[in-house]
């Protein structure tokens, strides 16, 4: 079957759109339901939803990066790409299944609070037996998902408004998110027949790839640990109030690393074919010059969400969520060690099949997080979880660092990072200026915004412009384009 080659830029487009769309549904009725439905009932929700993930987790183990790496390798020989979605696809079905009836099992016999909102649950732990982005990723067809993601979530911020008036309604909510995300993957069965067939596989061959697939689950399921473990652990040792503020800004912080996410997503098969047909030069720039696009934007959303956190949360959630501003705050320290991290591992660990070394830096991340959650989270809650998160990202970023530094010129990254801190930095001091003579409203908010945005757009480009880098050479060319 013929497919359209399209370009990194269309890629990172539509990939941005993807991952948009994955949080316009929160970035839209977060300000509704924290008003109607309150703190605590958002916090019994992501405490249910957080449990429902790691069973998911099972379902997929390490597919999505496996799958996406393996399609990627192969995709210009349409019947290796039949053979190969088969097989993975297969297995998949198996090990999603077993962990669906295992979900179902807990449902029953192990859950004693909110025993409803976790069958509710069922849905999103179920679409795991049905989820094939990992195919489309490989393939770099990023239009297919978008597509998707935008009509179901729009979908579902409609039924949110329209069925949610009180706090009594949280099953409903819960049925209405999880029946989206059954319903978005089954949306993506009709593109299916377009791009692949399933074919008969030996069941020896199902199995042929499952030892690195449960290698790449490992680093999946210890960075759960500092992404959901850490609002089970606050639900169990200090209560569903702060699990509702702390997911609150860590849904801020991910609307925020979008871009990120979506340069990682979009740049893994392009590397990993890269790294297949030995382009080691291309690997290189492209090493390069994402690097310095993360630690541009990094830079500006950690700064940026530093400096008007707590006001961000009071105009945009309500009064209720003042500990949500403060929590904001501090895990916007995350942001570079997250983004220098999403280069690394996604442009070069996961590519280059490292995936051992890639392991290591999660583990040590995840059981520095879960030792110091258990320490602090009892006797300071939220702000415990807070400080084991930062932790536990700063780690992973490090070791990752120290892993690659025999490939890859890690000095000359640093040097260009260090000049993004500096204009991030100063951003920053203005920003938080200008808020001791603002009010806590929407205008003073967005005049802290307007204003920080500005500086670090002209500092940025007049620092690009000097070095004539990438960034630079891009901003240079649309501008003459558009002459």
């Amino acid at each position: 079957m013929q497919r359209m080659k399209t370009s990194i830029a269309v890629n990172f487009i539509y990939n941005m759109m993807y991952q948009i769309s994955l949080v316009i549904l929160p970035l839209i009725t977060s300000p509704y339901l924290s008003r109607v439905i309150g703190p605590e009932s958002i916090g019994n929700y992501s405490y249910s939803y957080s449990v429902a993930h790691y069973f998911y987790l099972f379902g997929m183990l390490g597919i999505s990066n496996y799958g996406n790496r393996s399609i990627s390798a192969i995709r210009e020989n349409q019947a290796m790409v039949n053979h190969t979605f088969s097989r993975i696809y297969y297995f998949q079905v198996i090990v999603s299944g077993i962990s669906t009836i295992a979900y179902l099992f807990y449902c029953i016999c192990i859950c004693n609070a909110n025993v409803s909102l976790a069958l509710a649950q069922v849905f999103y732990v179920l679409s795991s037996t049905l989820s094939v982005n990992w195919f489309f990723f490989g393939l770099e067809e990023f239009r297919v998902t978008v597509i998707r993601k935008i009509a179901i979530k729009l979908i579902t911020t409609l039924c949110i408004f329209v069925f949610i008036k009180s706090p009594e309604q949280l099953l409903v909510y819960t049925l209405i998110i999880a029946g989206a995300e059954l319903l978005g993957e089954v949306y993506l069965w009709f593109y299916i027949p377009h791009y692949v067939k399933l074919v008969k596989v030996r069941i020896r061959d199902i199995f042929i790839g499952s030892k690195e697939i449960i290698i790449l689950f490992f680093p999946i399921i210890a960075t759960s640990v500092y992404r959901y473990m850490d609002k089970i652990m606050l639900g169990q040792l200090d209560g569903m109030i702060d699990v509702g503020q702390y997911d609150y800004a860590e849904k801020i912080l991910m609307i925020c690393l979008g871009c990120m996410t979506a340069l990682g997503t979009v740049m893994l098969p392009k590397m990993a074919n890269l790294v297949a047909n030995k382009k080691d030069s291309e690997v290189k720039r492209y090493l390069d010059n994402s690097m310095q696009f993360a630690m541009l934007m990094g830079s500006a959303i950690a700064f940026g969400l530093g400096s008007v956190g707590k006001r961000l949360a009071l105009v945009y959630f309500g009064e209720n969520f003042g500990s949500c501003g403060m929590a904001i705050e501090f895990l916007a320290i995350t942001v570079l060690p997250i983004a220098w991290a999403n280069v690394l591992r996604n442009q070069y660990l996961i590519p280059s099949a490292k995936d051992k070394e890639y392991l290591l830096s999660v583990i040590i991340g995840a059981i520095l997080n879960f030792s110091v959650n258990l320490v602090l989270i009892p006797k300071f809650g939220l702000s415990g979880a807070i400080v084991g998160t930062i932790l536990a990202e700063y780690s992973v970023a490090i070791i990752q660092t120290i892993q690659v530094s025999k490939d890859i010129n890690i000095h000359r990254y640093l040097i260009s990072s260090i000049s993004f801190l500096l204009i991030g930095m100063i951003m920053y001091i203005p920003v938080k200026l200008v808020a001791l003579v603002t009010q806590d409203n929407l205008w003073g908010l967005l005049i802290q915004i307007i204003l920080g945005g500005s500086i670090y757009i002209v500092v940025s480009l007049l620092y690009c412009r000097k070095k004539k880098n990438f960034i630079w050479n891009a901003v240079d060319r649309l501008i003459c384009r558009r002459k």
